[in-house]
């Protein structure tokens, strides 16, 4: 009993430890890029390092749930020194992994001014035969040899901070022995609990949708979003996402021959100043405006403007939100798969 409450307390000493090293990184990221965030206020810092803490507990959800659960579901095996010894020594290598994503893309954030996403391996060119990753790794070294002196500290924080159960004075062969049937419910009770606050970090609470990249722009204005993020997250959520596929419809010498690209601009009359003005609604379907509804709608103004202009009634919709609508409207790319441009 006694070892299964102290088993307990480890794995939350280590997720709080977690938790304080990804907060670490944002740091980091902070100290990193100050001429890009030197104005913000203090409240302000605090604020996005506590809307940070959200995205790491999905992070750490997503990639810890599985290793944790299997520090505590109920039996003797997770004793077992094999067992146990095999569980830390990946926890602490997965680990340092993740915080040295996180302050490489410190550094990287630099020249990207964004945070990574799951392309910044093919970027990398894992994968494909011509892959200069390897090669480029000791100039990184080189140049940024204090990332990876950092991740090396985290990794003996993990390594000390880890706390094994067996190794624990309370812990003896005998709480192997005298496991009942008591002590298996209350570890099955704990890690049905755990499962169920697992699912609620990763989703980032009880939403209808699991919180995205794109959720953190609800805390703070779109320039601060990176260091709200983390990297384990950003590439978690573009993991699988479907890329654009280059289309080759035509030829280059049949689109010449289909193309009037030669054009002639010496005309004789005076050039007439006109202006091409797109005016771009919120939330706005034919029925609210009155010229393309019977004259039944809410839009006078824009009623006004249409009858002085060309209007083109019908139209496709390129973009599924709000935060799609500019790409769609100016770029003029049709929906050629299942995520929009």
């Amino acid at each position: 009993m006694k070892a299964t409450i102290l088993n307990i307390r480890n794995l939350i000493f280590r997720i709080l430890i977690l938790i304080l090293l990804f907060q670490f990184t944002r740091f980091f990221f902070f100290i990193s890029n100050t001429d890009i965030f030197s104005y913000l206020s203090l409240s302000e810092l605090l604020k996005i390092f506590f809307a940070g803490f959200l995205f790491d507990l999905s992070a750490i959800a997503y990639i810890e749930g599985i290793i944790f659960l299997f520090q505590i579901i109920p039996g003797n095996f997770k004793y077992n020194k094999i067992y146990s010894e095999a569980i830390k020594i990946f926890y602490i290598l997965l680990n340092t992994l993740l915080l040295l994503s996180n302050l490489a893309d410190a550094k990287y954030f630099e020249f990207s001014k964004k945070r990574s996403t799951y392309f910044i391996f093919e970027m990398l060119g894992f994968g494909n035969k011509n892959n200069d990753f390897l090669d480029l790794l000791p100039t990184y070294l080189a140049d940024f040899w204090y990332v990876f002196l950092i991740s090396g500290i985290f990794a003996l924080v993990l390594y000390f901070g880890y706390f094994d159960t067996r190794k624990s004075s309370f812990f003896n062969k005998n709480n192997i022995e005298k496991y009942k049937f008591k002590t298996f419910i209350i570890e099955l009770s704990f890690s049905l609990f755990f499962i169920l606050l697992v699912i609620l970090s990763a989703r980032g609470g009880f939403k209808l949708k699991p919180i995205s990249p794109i959720d953190a722009a609800s805390f703070i204005t779109n320039k601060e979003v990176p260091l709200i993020l983390n990297t384990p997250f950003t590439i978690i959520k573009t993991m699988g996402k479907v890329k654009l596929d280059k289309k080759t419809y035509f030829t280059d010498n049949e689109i010449k021959k289909l193309s009037l690209n030669i054009k002639n601009y010496k005309k004789t009359e005076d050039f007439k100043k006109m202006n091409v003005v797109i005016i771009i609604l919120e939330s706005f379907s034919k029925e609210y405006v009155g010229s393309l509804n019977n004259q039944t709608g809410y839009t006078p103004f824009l009623d006004s403007l249409i009858k002085k202009s060309k209007c083109f009634s019908n139209a496709f919709a390129n973009g599924t939100q709000s935060v799609q609508a500019l790409p769609a409207v100016l770029a003029g790319v049709p929906s050629l798969m299942e995520n929009p441009f």
